[in-house]
């Protein structure tokens, strides 16, 4: 075959794959060109565990100026010192007064008016100041760090807090104080503390001189008084906000802290978290989503559990979502739990009298799966979000005061002692206890848009319901609304729809200026194209099967192996979910012995399991002395073990403990059936911090290993996790942080590059 023709056949190739657009890409629509040089558009894009969503909106082509007309709410935070909610998504930033139904948009946090590309995957989390002046955000600089910006809303300057800040979505990037005064962050394995009123000043000290000790943002938490807890080892530490500036100015804050309580058991950020009762006396540990415990601090006896109180014992493949603690000692727990490839809510409730001799966990009764609880200000009421209503019961029995049903509730904030703000898939509205209905603010999607009969107004319609726009308003009604046919050209403009190639963006608008004869884009163009494919293929093993095919689809593999332990299994599980991927499973037999639990949540997922052999061992070590026979029975002890628990069987895939192996291994289990999958990505994840030598010299901080996995990866590739913490069974195993709990940073990254995952299968068939 000469080289033309095989470059027309690459070309080909690549033009037909493209065709076929990944889901996460943003694509524009339903383009109507009113009066005024008014435009209505439609923009589609992915928020990975909230799905696709659309939003309306309106651009003005003599100005160049863009405003959304609908508002995804994809973060919700409610702002008491201004009494207005901040809805965000990766479009936009809004506050809207649930008062007047008013909405003013932040335009240095909106991508779609500032001019910035549309990003994908999930949204950068961010955390406001109680007053909603101040924004602390997350800002990538590369896969795996991202810079840490104190950005001011109301004159929109951006301060670099910090620079290479391990990137993360599992926790936000900061924790203010109840007055707004201060806040704290980590960064590289520390506590930082910044003064807001000494930043404002211009009196902020150095970095080196804020540190308050070692950890991450989870080792601390702000009281109701503004009272700073950090939790060391097994020290509970308190510090007054005076001490955060005074004392660090001669060493670590945390070491002359008061000492406020002693845990049982040694703290581990990577796992647990904690939260200090509002009365200041009681702490309690989520031990890791295995057990909660309380333990006493300040005044109370300080050096063992509650009394009464045994290690509460948690569902398997659980982790505790909220914590809602009231003054009389009664804490409300949401714990969601992996169940037959589903989060499962459910609502479970510790009650403490003044003695701590008589303590209750009991689990509360709920209409359906609970997503979400908050608590009113007073503590009377807690609102429990459902897949299809929102339901407010008392805090001090239980029983229903007031039920919702909503379009697939996305969150709820309460306003006051009466009222919430409920945002769902429809619109964003305000919840009434006394009078017990809703009121309608805005759409957060809309079926269609477009103009009036006489074009004269821009009209949005969602299910039953339609809005007429009023500048910062809308005029929302029963539906019956009529449009004019969609147009794409007037007497000055013509706009029309430009198909993209190998971008984030399937498509862009593009404007006409019929008068002066030039067309440019009305929105930014995306800057980040998508890596092109190899020139040509590699050569595919299927005897040992580690990559697929490079040109034929920008997919990768995860692997994820489970080894011993099942920790991060549910980082894992969700983080897939999320994105809607699939990945495949090798289990070993001792992780089916030892975790059986997890064993029947992996097979309920219902992602692809491959077979792990039926016991760590190295099959290439001589002194183990390996057959052909051992190795049909550790392949078929896996299978018996496996479906034993689960009732299912282990797909024929294969890959040996270690990735070691030899050419009689491997012919003996082709023999039974099986393929080998190898990898061309090795993660490093398995690496301990320490061994008993010292800093194991494999070993990388997560964010590290993320940018390696992104530099090497390849279309086609195959990328290993391992379940577990890694030299568990040595006094100095462990890390400070796990891959797998940082899977949506990896997935964020391969998605911006065009990339899915897809199980190793699929990698198979099409190499073939």
């Amino acid at each position: 075959m000469s080289k033309k023709l095989k470059c027309a056949i690459h070309g080909l190739l690549v033009l037909a794959l493209a065709a076929v657009a990944p889901a996460a890409e943003v694509v524009f629509s339903d383009l109507d060109l009113g009066p005024h040089s008014d435009l209505v558009f439609q923009v589609s894009t992915d928020a990975a565990e909230l799905g696709r969503y659309r939003t309306a909106v309106r651009a003005d082509l003599d100005a160049r100026t863009v405003r959304p007309l609908t508002f995804f709410p994809e973060d919700v935070v409610y702002l008491p010192a201004l009494g207005q909610v901040q809805v965000r998504n990766r479009l936009t930033t809004v506050r809207v007064d649930p008062r007047t139904g008013s909405f003013t948009e932040l335009e240095q946090m909106s991508p779609l008016a500032s001019g910035e590309e549309i990003r994908t995957g999930l949204l950068t989390p961010t955390v406001a100041s109680p007053d909603g002046r101040y924004v602390v955000t997350q800002i990538k600089s590369s896969p795996g760090y991202a810079s840490l910006v104190l950005r001011d809303t109301t004159s929109g300057e951006e301060h670099v807090v910090a620079e290479r800040v391990e990137r993360s979505y599992r926790d936000r990037p900061a924790r203010f104080s109840p007055d707004g005064r201060h806040f704290v962050y980590s960064h590289g394995g520390k506590l930082f503390s910044f003064q807001v009123e000494r930043f404002r000043e211009g009196r902020l000290l150095d970095e080196s001189y804020r540190q308050i000790g070692h950890g991450s943002i989870r080792n601390a938490r702000w009281s109701d008084d503004n009272r700073l807890y950090v939790v060391q080892g097994r020290l509970v530490h308190r510090l007054e906000t005076s001490e955060l500036f005074t004392r660090s100015l001669y060493r670590n804050v945390i070491d002359q802290a008061e000492v406020v309580g002693r845990l049982p058991m040694s703290f581990d950020a990577a796992f647990d978290q904690f939260w200090v009762g509002p009365n200041s006396d009681l702490i309690l540990i989520d031990r890791g989503s295995r057990q909660l415990f309380l333990s006493m601090i300040g005044g109370r006896r300080t050096d063992e559990p509650a009394r009464g109180l045994p290690m509460l014992h948690l569902p398997s493949e659980s982790s505790v979502e909220t914590v809602l603690w009231s003054r009389d000692n009664v804490i409300t727990v949401l714990v969601s739990t992996e169940r037959e490839g589903k989060t499962i809510g459910s609502v479970r409730r510790i009650v403490v009298d003044e003695s701590l001799e008589d303590l209750t966990f009991t689990r509360l009764e709920a209409d359906a799966e609970t997503r979400e609880i908050s608590r009113s200000p007073d503590g009377a009421h807690i609102a429990l979000r459902t897949d299809d209503r929102v339901i407010v019961r008392r805090h001090d029995d239980w029983r229903s005061a007031g039920e919702f049903p909503a379009d697939r509730p996305i969150t709820t904030r309460w306003i006051d002692n009466e009222q919430l703000f409920m945002a769902d898939r429809s619109v964003l509205s305000v919840l009434s206890l006394t009078r017990g209905d809703r009121r309608i603010l805005g759409f957060t999607q809309a079926d269609r848009v477009g103009f009036d009969p006489e074009r004269r107004r821009i009209q949005l319609v969602r299910n039953e319901l339609s809005a007429t726009v009023n500048e910062d308003e809308f005029d929302i009604r029963d539906s019956g609304a009529q449009f004019a046919e969609p147009a794409t050209v007037d007497d000055r403009y013509r706009v029309y729809l430009d198909t993209l190639s190998s971008r984030s963006y399937r498509n862009h608008i593009l404007v006409r200026r019929l008068e002066a004869v030039e067309t440019s884009p009305l929105l930014a163009f995306p800057e980040q194209r998508y890596e092109p494919f190899p020139e040509e293929d590699e050569p595919v093993s299927f005897r040992t099967f580690s990559h697929g095919s490079r040109v034929r689809g920008r997919q990768v593999a995860l692997v994820v192996n489970a080894v011993h332990g099942s920790d991060g299994l549910t980082d894992v599980l969700r983080a897939l979910d999320r994105y809607s991927f699939e990945a495949t499973f090798f289990v070993n037999g001792d992780f089916l012995r030892r975790n059986p639990d997890a064993a029947q949540a992996i097979a309920e997922s219902g992602h692809e399991v491959g077979n792990l052999f039926s016991s760590y061992l190295d099959l290439t070590d001589a002194a183990i002395g390996v057959t052909e026979r051992f190795v049909r029975q550790g392949l078929a002890d896996a299978e018996d073990l496996y479906f034993g628990i689960t009732g299912d069987e282990l797909s024929l895939l294969w890959h040996a403990p270690y990735y070691n192996t030899s050419g009689m291994v491997l012919d003996v289990a082709e023999d039974a059936g099986y393929q080998y999958v190898g990898r061309d990505v090795d993660s490093l994840d398995r690496a301990a911090r320490f061994v008993t030598e010292g800093i194991d010299p494999l070993y990388r901080p997560t964010a590290e290993l993320i940018e390696r996995i992104i530099d090497r990866k390849k279309p086609g590739s195959i990328v290993d996790v391992t379940l577990g913490v890694p030299g568990e069974d040595t006094p100095v195993g462990g890390r400070p942080d796990y891959l797998f709990q940082r899977l949506d940073v990896l997935f964020n990254s391969l998605v911006s590059r065009g990339y899915s995952v897809v199980p190793v299968s699929t990698l198979i068939e099409r190499a073939r």
